[in-house]
C-alpha cells in the first residue's frame, strides 16, 4: 500500500536526520572540537586526526567525573549548612542532622 511506503519513508528520513545530528554535533563538534582545541597549542594537529578524538574523549570523561564529584560535594555541604541553619547539630559519623 502507498501509505505504508510513505510512513516507512517518513520514519526513515527522521532517523537519518537524528543520526546526522548525533554524528555532527556529538562526534564532530563536542569530541573532535574539544580535542583539537586542547592539542593545538602543543603540536600541529588535524581536527580529523585520531589524537583529536582520543584527547576529546578523555577530556569529556574528566569533565563528567569532575561535575559528578563537585555536585556530590556541594550536595553534602548544603545538607550540613541547612542543618546548622535550622538550629541542629550535624553528626558527621552517621551523616544526619540531630535536633535537641
Amino acid at each position: 500500500m502507498p501509505i505504508d511506503e510513505i510512513g516507512i519513508g517518513f520514519f526513515g528520513a527522521i532517523f537519518r536526520f537524528l543520526g546526522w545530528i548525533f554524528f555532527e554535533v556529538i562526534i564532530e563538534i563536542l569530541i573532535k572540537g574539544l580535542g583539537y582545541l586542547i592539542c593545538r597549542p602543543f603540536k600541529k594537529v588535524n581536527i580529523d586526526s585520531a589524537a583529536s578524538v582520543i584527547v576529546g574523549l578523555i577530556a569529556w570523561v574528566v569533565i563528567i567525573i569532575s561535575v559528578i564529584l563537585v555536585s556530590d560535594w556541594l550536595s553534602n555541604n548544603m545538607d550540613v549548612d541547612s542543618c546548622l541553619d535550622g538550629g541542629g547539630r550535624f553528626n558527621y559519623q552517621e551523616n544526619l542532622c540531630e535536633y535537641e
